[in-house]
């Protein structure tokens, strides 16, 4: 993912929390982007991805990962998979 450091930026990413979206087999998914204030975009950080339970939200799974990621410098995505 690029998102993740996969090559150098010329100017600094947004960091923070951020929402995208994906097309798969025309439906439109969500997921979260945590990005700690650390990442500048020219160097690689761990990304992890957070699953959640049925009924779960993304936003949910990275509010109780985002102190651990600011601190140690780790990516967090958290899809949201909608129930059936």
């Amino acid at each position: 993912m690029l998102c993740c450091g996969g090559s150098p930026r010329a100017s600094s990413p947004a960091t923070g929390l951020v929402q995208r979206q994906i097309d798969y087999q025309q439906v439109v998914y969500s997921f979260e982007v945590f990005l700690p204030s650390s990442y500048n975009g020219t160097h690689q950080l761990p990304a992890t991805l957070l699953i959640h339970g049925g009924g779960g939200k993304g936003q949910d799974m990275i509010a109780a990962w985002q102190n651990f990621a600011e601190q140690t410098a780790i990516i967090l995505v958290a899809p949201t998979v909608p129930l059936g």
